[in-house]
């Protein structure tokens, strides 16, 4: 099943690795076909830019290290 990851889990997940969202990321990207797009992804990087910029390191390793497929619109 291809599945559509919210900005909101992501960025809770980049922020508390143990969370709930955090989970619910790494059973998709387990056991479903994760797709983001480009707008979600520009998106996750201005939310922790400003709130959390100590995590943008922990948010570009999650991008390189999990599989997903990108739309260019959404």
């Amino acid at each position: 099943m291809r599945i559509m990851i919210d900005t909101n889990v992501i960025v809770s997940a980049v922020y508390n690795q143990k969370s709930k969202p955090a989970q619910v990321l790494l059973h998709v990207c387990e056991n479903h076909e994760l797709v983001l797009c480009d707008y979600i992804i520009a998106e996750c990087y201005d939310v922790i830019t400003r709130k959390f910029p100590q995590h943008i390191a922990v948010f570009d390793k999650l991008l390189a290290s999990i599989g997903y497929n990108t739309l260019l619109l959404c």
